[in-house]
């Protein structure tokens, strides 16, 4: 089952890392495709006589989106979840499974996410660039899980973490700030 083909974007890992990621491309790419509602929640509403035999016209049509969204979703996923799921036949049944088992790895992420905020030093980058690439990346996968960084709490973090020599450099900032 070894992905052979190009992928659109990054398949979901075993850990379930990338999965809120992996959520959002899948979203886009079955909306891309019109076929998105293979995913969704069946309405709840009674069908009419009408709209059954409509349905039961368009059966083939449904069949194959679901194939499209099943096919979509499995490349796009590491081999090993791919033997685990392979008799999820219904892509709404697979998007369910793969929710339930991976949907509450933001309680985890977030607190490897506050060690790692805690831990961002200036010091440890060689360039603002990189020390403001990682504490940009950081913030941004802590607002995904719902703590918000503001942009004084970013600026603050990086004043306190200013090498010794550079301390009139941040007194004389703070000072500009608070006046």
């Amino acid at each position: 089952m070894s992905n052979l083909n190009k992928l659109d974007f990054a398949p979901l890992g075993t850990a379930g890392s990338g999965y809120h990621r992996w959520v959002r491309d899948v979203c886009q790419h079955l909306k891309a495709y019109g076929i998105l509602d293979m995913i969704l929640e069946p309405s709840q509403d009674v069908l009419t006589v009408e709209e059954a035999q409509a349905l039961e016209a368009n059966r083939a049509a449904l069949e194959a989106n679901k194939a499209k969204a099943i096919i979509l979703m499995t490349r796009h996923m590491d081999d090993s979840l791919q033997y685990e799921y392979m008799n999820k036949k219904d892509p709404r049944r697979l998007w369910v499974s793969l929710k339930e088992r991976f949907a509450n790895v933001r309680n985890s992420l977030l607190l490897d996410l506050e060690v790692r905020w805690h831990s961002l030093s200036f010091c440890d980058f060689k360039s603002v660039l990189d020390y403001n690439s990682k504490a940009l990346h950081i913030k941004s996968l802590m607002e995904l899980c719902g703590k918000e960084i503001i942009d004084a709490m970013l600026i603050e973090k990086t004043l306190s973490t200013f090498p010794v020599s550079a301390l009139m450099v941040t007194k004389n900032y703070r000072i500009d700030v608070t006046a």
